[in-house]
């Protein structure tokens, strides 16, 4: 018997995690998906993953979460301006107050960015980021 009570899955869209998940809990009704991990920006922003993910419990992780055409959004710039952060961290901001958890990497500490704790977006911006 498998000593497993959650697993991980990367790269997948939400038919591929509905039936794993199905799959898994038929098999082993005591295992979960308790993390998903997928590509999801402003301009992809995969409301369904999002959605699956809260209602399976399982934490949605962000990959890539800043991109180039992101960063150079006017909306995204209008609220860098705003609130005094660089374009990255408006669209790492975005990720967490949708609920996402993030992943980006890091080769030391230094380049670890703590301050997207530290403000949020009015609903109003991001609706607008939402929007691209």
């Amino acid at each position: 018997a498998s000593k497993a009570k959650a697993v991980g899955l990367t790269g997948c869209d939400a038919p591929v995690l509905t039936a794993f998940a199905r799959r898994a809990i038929a098999q082993t009704p005591h295992a979960k998906v308790a993390v998903a991990r997928f590509a999801t920006s402003p301009h992809k922003p995969m409301r369904m993953m999002m959605g699956l993910c809260n209602r399976m419990g399982a934490a949605p992780i962000a990959t890539n979460p800043v991109l180039v055409e992101e960063t150079s959004s006017d909306a995204v710039k209008k609220v860098a301006a705003r609130a005094g952060k660089d374009a990255s961290e408006v669209v790492l901001r975005w990720q967490l107050q949708r609920g996402a958890s993030i992943a980006m990497p890091a080769e030391d500490a230094g380049q670890l960015s703590v301050s997207v704790f530290r403000w949020a977006m009015s609903d109003n911006e991001k609706r607008t980021i939402d929007a691209l």
